[in-house]
């Protein structure tokens, strides 16, 4: 019952996001905004770690299987994909080493600002 609760609450603020999106006149992913709205209800602490945690870490270590219907989508329409293959395969090396670059660059400056505060 424990996991079903946590199961209904991830699925009711994405169902949330859902509906705020039918309402706004915005093209944006349901999910991404369903990722802000829990940052929002935990940092609020309406929602609490402890009442999700279960589900959300069996969720994120079996990712990947989420992955396979994608990839099955992919290898059904190959040919589609290989007429751009090189472009897309460019902007997957490019995006990776700017989220590598971009993720070291503020983890130096995070660094940075934690030893001057407590230097001071």
């Amino acid at each position: 019952m424990k996991l079903l609760k946590q199961f209904a609450i991830i699925m009711g603020v994405y169902a949330l996001s859902e509906i705020i999106l039918m309402i706004l006149p915005v093209k944006f992913p349901a999910n991404v905004l369903g990722m802000i709205l829990m940052f929002i209800l935990l940092c609020a602490k309406v929602v609490k770690l402890e009442q999700i945690s279960d589900v959300s870490t069996f969720l994120t270590t079996n990712m990947g299987f989420f992955f396979v219907p994608a990839a099955a989508s992919v290898a059904r329409d190959l040919g589609i994909v290989a007429d751009t293959f090189w472009p897309i395969l460019a902007i997957c090396i490019i995006g990776t080493a700017l989220v590598f670059a971009s993720t070291a660059f503020t983890a130096r400056l995070v660094q940075k600002i934690q030893t001057r505060k407590e230097n001071v």
